[in-house]
């Protein structure tokens, strides 16, 4: 699937490039979307193969998969992503800030809830225990309106204690985390603001910032541009 998706990928850009050298602008413009979802493919793909690595490694403990729970179609966008908001989170990473040997990176997923658990999740994975550790503890000492648990079915703040049904939450890709997403863009954005300057995080390495829905990400605005200045 990842080579057919890198192969259509290939063959789009090639018609972008052909269209801008012959000035078909109305080309380009039908191509570019096209360009940007195989790139949200992309992405996706990436997602499911750390949860498959996630199921292999349950099965060889003989434990089920950290992120499986009864009901995945627990696993949704949040109401105010779904239903017509039209801003997102694209959040910049500059990793040698913190002595990381790692390329800077971009995380601006197809809505704000999935750019924010990616987000939680790079900083666990690359900074280690201590900072999930600081992570859970600032949802305690910090309150407001980032939550993350291992059990979000039980946890209260995950749940509408009303009608008793949960809050919309995703998994946190790598971890047994999962994080509430039943906030607004502009919440989300406040919550990892705070988030960053709680962990003590240097000044350049986030850049947290809100986009309209359709933003691409800076790779592929940049294949979109070489291909238009040709």
């Amino acid at each position: 699937m990842n080579s057919k998706i890198n192969s259509l990928k290939q063959e789009v850009f090639q018609r972008i490039q052909r269209a801008a050298v012959g000035f078909n602008a109305a080309e380009t413009v039908r191509l570019a979307p096209m360009l940007d979802r195989l790139s949200k493919m992309e992405k996706d793909m990436l997602q499911i193969s750390v949860q498959l690595q996630e199921i292999e490694r349950a099965l060889a403990n003989n434990k089920a998969p950290t992120s499986q729970l009864e009901n995945p179609t627990e696993f949704i966008h949040d109401d105010f992503d779904r239903k017509g908001t039209q801003s997102k989170l694209r959040i910049r990473l500059k990793w040698s800030r913190i002595g990381k040997n790692l390329k800077d990176e971009e995380i601006n997923e197809r809505f704000a809830s999935e750019t924010m658990a990616k987000f939680l999740s790079r900083l666990i994975l690359e900074m280690g225990a201590q900072t999930e550790g600081k992570i859970r503890h600032f949802v305690r000492a910090q309150g407001g309106q980032l939550y993350v648990s291992e059990n979000p079915k039980t946890e209260p703040a995950f749940r509408n204690q009303q009608s008793g049904k949960p809050y919309a939450f995703s998994p946190i890709p790598g971890t047994k985390l999962f994080v509430l997403t039943n906030i607004n863009t502009n919440a989300k954005h406040a919550a990892l603001e705070s988030l960053v300057q709680y962990l003590g995080l240097p000044a350049g390495f986030v850049s947290i910032e809100i986009v309209p829905r359709g933003t691409m990400s800076e790779h592929d605005e940049e294949l979109l541009k070489s291909a238009m200045d040709l």
